[in-house]
């Protein structure tokens, strides 16, 4: 057993030389989580540097990080956040898993590896590492419904990565995998969960909150780490992973409502130890047997990443997130981790495994590792870049996809369907978003109506209104979730009073700053491209109008609000200034569009249509898109020519009209005699109209 003087030994070497590279990696603007790989390369056993710490030694420090880096990631998702997610998250792991284990298994037999080793390749690429998640997600800011569905997926990986490992020990005892087996370990598992969550919620969130009453912090934070060691302990003696025990630990003590106070007393042993974790994970790294290995660790490296972003977004835009999250989430969980260790390991000791395996997954989890933080970072604008770059068809499909599940989560309850008369439904719903997208792409009338240019060039200057989320306590140089956020030292916890009495100030005509990640231009370049190549960006101020503002839902930090604003209102910018004015400061975690002019999301119609008659009945007409907008009756030549793309020659035009058609930029509405929009002529000369090509009815 070491003795105190190697532990300080170890401890001491693993700090400084981890401090050293870390602040390296700062000054080069690179991820803290290289930093500490880089130091744990260092004074690791496999390069000749006179810097080595005993690597059982870090190795038991580093499962202390692994606790503590769960048991906070557990404060910020209450047992209710976890329910919400848990459908989602569920599938979305369940497809992921399912596909790496095939891509794993797949490659494996494409290296001659055998038929268990080849199940083992690709139990360990199947699951994510939680705890370099956590720590990425912490150091770049990312909160808010990425996170939860993030965290949510984990948690049911790190499930199924139990029940791998129930039926991969009976395939390798060789009596064969049965389901008898996996329906016992999953009892199991259910039990335990069950047997956890019952009695934790009866006595810590009582507990916690007893404590908390006492006013000491160091009662507060001896308390909350029993609580966290005792969980990963319980765990431990079940079978189960030390990370899954401080997690629900983590979810209990979130239940108290005391989460915040625990997070930040927790918050400087969590950092030190949560070190001290990737530095052993650096410490792992064999140069020498990446080398002999590197095909096979390019190729699984490669595997992970590709197989992963696929799968991750594949399945959550099943489930129904955006195209936006499925995109990110499935960059963010690019990476194995520890949990891949632990099966390598089992394959070795049970000897169904060659010893390549082992440190295989030690290699591709260190590439991994490393690449992780430079794809979420990426994650934000790869994904924006491809919502924007979708063809047209998809992007209906997806619209359409998108709110049919929405409203299959909010119907109330109805009887119990058959099954034949469920598939029938399901059947029904697939088919009309086929017709839709197809029709999106043909151009079909009944689409073209409601879809096309006149809508989005004047729609998009009418009112809004906005249901926005922000995070108190924060700020970040974007003001919202998508850049790296920092949490303030002892941030002021407003009372709703004080909240509701600073709103009236944001109503009617207001002064507002564009946020620096803007599409205001600035000496002809958008600011959030300067902002983005770490130009100091200020932008002007401008003047827009806020009709309504009132206060929803307020739990610190989350605060709702609904905004009805003129067009041109960042919203961002109205929750950075109230926060300011609140001595705090606030990020943006999320924002919904519920209404834009005359169209509210309410009225819109979803995807459960059985025929177009039905979709024609929720068009509206393209006039309510251009209200205000004069209007000329064009004669049916005239109709003719515009539909064919020529200019029409007016010689006579209403009188209401003759000062509007002189001026060059003006637009008119051509309507045909029975008043119904054909197109948006535009004025390029005295007399002279060109229809607009943005949106012309077809001949």
């Amino acid at each position: 057993m070491p003795g105190s003087h190697q532990f300080l030994e170890a401890l001491a070497v693993v700090l400084c030389v981890a401090a050293v590279t870390t602040v390296v990696c700062q000054k080069l603007r690179q991820p803290v989580v290289l930093g500490y790989m880089l130091a744990g390369l260092i004074i690791g056993p496999h390069v000749p540097v006179p810097l080595v710490a005993d690597p059982h030694i870090v190795h038991t420090l580093s499962e202390l990080g692994v606790i503590l880096l769960m048991f906070a990631l557990g404060l910020e998702f209450s047992l209710r956040k976890l329910l919400r997610v848990g459908a989602t998250a569920g599938v979305t792991a369940v497809v992921q898993c399912t596909a790496m284990v095939w891509l794993g298994f797949v490659t494996g037999r494409a290296f001659g590896w055998t038929t268990l080793e080849s199940l083992y390749a690709g139990a360990l690429v199947a699951i994510s590492s939680t705890t370099i998640i956590a720590k990425a997600f912490e150091e770049q800011g990312i909160t808010g419904g990425l996170k939860e569905l993030v965290v949510g997926i984990l948690i049911v990986e790190d499930l199924i990565a139990i029940l791998l490992m129930a039926g991969l020990t009976t395939a390798s005892s060789g009596t064969g995998l049965t389901v008898g087996v996996i329906v016992l370990a999953l009892g199991k598992l259910l039990l335990f969960l069950a047997g956890v969550l019952v009695g934790g919620m009866l006595l810590v969130p009582r507990l916690i909150r007893l404590v908390v009453g006492l006013g000491r912090p160091e009662t507060t934070v001896v308390a909350s780490i029993g609580v966290c060691f005792a969980g990963a302990l319980l765990a431990q003696q079940m079978g189960y992973s030390v990370a899954l025990g401080a997690f629900l630990a983590g979810a209990l003590v979130a239940e108290s409502g005391e989460e915040l106070q625990v997070e930040r007393l927790i918050l400087p042993l969590k950092d030190v130890l949560a070190a001290v974790f990737f530095v052993s994970v650096g410490m792992m790294i064999d140069p020498g047997l990446i080398r002999q290995h590197w095909v096979a660790t390019l190729v699984f490296t490669l595997v992970v990443i590709l197989g992963k972003i696929l799968s991750v977004t594949a399945g959550a835009f099943l489930t129904g997130n955006g195209v936006r999250t499925s995109v990110q989430a499935g960059m963010s969980l690019a990476q194995i981790g520890e949990f891949s260790f632990i099966i390598a390991g089992l394959g070795l000791s049970l000897k169904a495994t060659g010893p390549f395996l082992y440190p295989l997954a030690v290699a591709v989890s260190a590439m991994t590792t490393l690449t992780t933080p430079w794809l979420i970072r990426a994650a934000g604008p790869a994904a924006e870049l491809l919502d924007r770059k979708l063809p047209r068809p998809l992007q209906t499909f997806a619209a359409l996809y998108g709110t049919w599940l929405d409203a299959i989560r909010r119907a109330p309850p109805t009887p119990r369907l058959g099954v034949r008369r469920l598939m029938r439904l399901i059947l029904l719903d697939a088919g009309m978003l086929a017709v839709i997208s197809i029709g999106a792409s043909l151009g079909m009338p009944v689409l073209l109506r409601a879809r096309h240019g006149a809508a989005y060039v004047d729609v998009q200057r009418m009112p809004k209104e906005y249901q926005a989320t922000f995070l108190l306590g924060r700020r970040s140089p974007s003001d919202d979730v998508d850049s790296e956020v920092e949490l303030l030292v002892d941030p002021s916890k407003p009372a709703r009073a004080a909240i509701e009495a600073l709103l009236p100030r944001f109503k009617g005509v207001i002064s507002q700053r564009p946020p620096a990640f803007s599409a205001v231009k600035i000496e002809g370049q958008r600011a959030y491209k300067l902002a983005r190549k770490g130009r100091d960006v200020e932008t002007s101020l401008r003047e827009v109008e806020v009709y309504a503002i009132e206060l929803g839902r307020y739990e610190y930090p989350e605060v709702e609000l609904t905004i009805h604003c003129s067009g041109g209102t960042y919203v961002r910018s109205i929750g950075r200034d109230l926060a300011e004015q609140l001595g705090t400061a606030a990020v943006m975690a999320a924002l919904v569009r519920t209404a834009i002019g005359p169209f509210r999301i309410e009225d819109a119609m979803n995807a459960r249509s059985p025929d177009e008659a039905r979709l024609r009945e929720h068009l509206q007409s393209p006039l309510v898109a251009v209200p205000g907008m004069p209007l000329l009756e064009l004669t049916s030549l005239q109709v003719h020519e515009v539909q064919h793309g020529g200019l029409i020659k007016v010689d006579h035009l209403p009188a209401e009209l003759q000062g509007f058609a002189s001026v060059p930029e003006g637009m008119l509405a051509g309507v045909d005699e029975r008043g119904e929009l054909i197109t948006l002529l535009k004025v390029v000369r005295p007399g002279w109209l060109r229809p607009s090509p943005n949106f012309l009815q077809p001949a």
